[in-house]
């Protein structure tokens, strides 16, 4: 839908607009946190509703903190095998995931960021850029519905599973009896599921929010290399977009200030849990069959690692981007005009803050080369851990020979 935004009288409608169906965007996300009792964004105030949300939000949370630790508690007082370890670790990297999501939710909703967030990048240029792209947040929405049923329906089949099965590991065994009462399992099945839902609501409000900024600077750089540099207004056109670029340089550190500690927990967590999905599968795939009941854990710690690391490192490189689009359009660097080269100079010094984009903690900026190295260091630990570790054959020789 094309909007004319140059003209000034219906500015104001237009950024209303904009901001109303952004909001509209992430409503069908809030929208699944109001079903689970998880929303504190509407009403405002503290009601009856909201006073109930945050009563299940908190028991939900101590009851995961205690089912995190019991899981520590259990792999700590047994010796595993490779295989029944690196399942252990990989449960307890999810659970941590997930607990660490819930608690940042929350928090994003209380303290307003979300609702700041959406007001200041939908100013930057009056929502122009989502208006050219909301394509992609559109299919953000679909993919969110999408996982949203298959990561239900795995923790439901895993639940039959376990009653469909007579005998189990002891480890599953232990955690049947967490609450003392095996009929007493169904609360934690609640629990995870509740933990894992709001989980996927915050990697989904990221890589929204990230790639709302994404969308609106391509939009800039877009507009930046379609300028004509012979208009007779191109000095001010050029000092407008300096001014965008400011404010678009604004959201995306507001952006990595609401984001840069949940990114960087979220992967501190996840390289271990890939790590050991990958052992786990070295020591279990034998069949297609294994390699069927596998499948879910491969693909949840695809979702968590590429969720948090890919919207981001796309932000960075279209951030780099603004400059080389400046240089390249021709018309407003020749033929040379002293003040048109003074403010396009200008905007070009503006454009080389390199340290733009979602951090981790302040540590490192997430983009391709951050990703790459990520990947190299996961390879290399996990190549040393499977060569240290024993074959699965020679550990089931062992148990035999103890039997005997």
């Amino acid at each position: 839908m094309d909007i004319e935004l140059e003209t000034k009288g219906n500015e104001k409608d237009t950024v209303v607009y904009y901001h109303d169906n952004f909001e509209n965007y992430t409503g069908h996300v809030l929208r699944v946190a109001s079903a689970i009792r998880a929303n504190f964004l509407s009403p405002s105030h503290w009601s009856i509703g909201k006073i109930m949300n945050a009563s299940i939000a908190s028991v939900t949370f101590v009851l995961a903190i205690y089912s995190l630790a019991f899981s520590i508690k259990t792999t700590l007082e047994e010796k595993h095998s490779p295989y029944e370890m690196a399942s252990q670790l990989m449960i307890i990297a999810w659970a941590i995931q997930a607990i660490v999501s819930m608690a940042f939710f929350v928090y994003w909703q209380l303290f307003g960021h979300l609702h700041s967030y959406n007001r200041h990048v939908m100013g930057c240029q009056h929502g122009a850029g989502l208006a050219h792209g909301s394509y992609l947040i559109k299919s953000n929405i679909l993919w969110f519905y999408l996982i949203l049923v298959l990561e239900v329906s795995v923790i439901l089949l895993f639940e039959v599973k376990f009653y469909a099965e007579s005998s189990h590991s002891e480890f599953v065994e232990k955690r049947a009896h967490m609450f003392y009462f095996k009929e007493l399992r169904l609360i934690n099945t609640v629990v995870t599921l509740y933990t894992y839902l709001t989980w996927h609501i915050s990697m989904f409000l990221y890589i929204m929010y990230t790639n709302t900024a994404f969308i609106e600077i391509r939009y800039f750089n877009q507009q930046v290399s379609e300028l004509d540099g012979s208009s007779p207004n191109v000095e001010n056109e050029l000092i407008r977009k300096l001014e965008v670029y400011g404010r678009l340089a604004g959201v995306v550190r507001e952006l990595d200030r609401i984001f840069r500690l949940y990114a960087f927990i979220m992967l501190l967590v996840i390289i271990p849990s890939v790590i050991f999905t990958l052992m786990m599968m070295n020591q279990r795939i034998h069949s297609f069959q294994d390699l069927i009941l596998c499948l879910p854990s491969i693909a949840l710690c695809a979702y968590s690692f590429l969720g948090i690391t890919i919207a981001p490192a796309r932000l960075h490189d279209e951030i780099n981007r603004s400059r080389s689009c400046l240089f390249t359009n021709q018309s407003i660097w020749f033929p040379y005009r002293k003040d048109i080269y003074q403010v396009a100079t200008t905007l070009c010094q503006h454009m080389e803050q390199y340290d733009l984009g979602i951090s981790i903690w302040g540590f490192a900026i997430v983009s391709r080369p951050f990703i790459l190295a990520t990947f190299s260091v996961m390879a290399m630990v996990l190549s040393l851990l499977i060569e240290l570790s024993p074959h699965p054959t020679l550990l089931h020789d062992t148990h035999n020979v103890t039997k005997l």
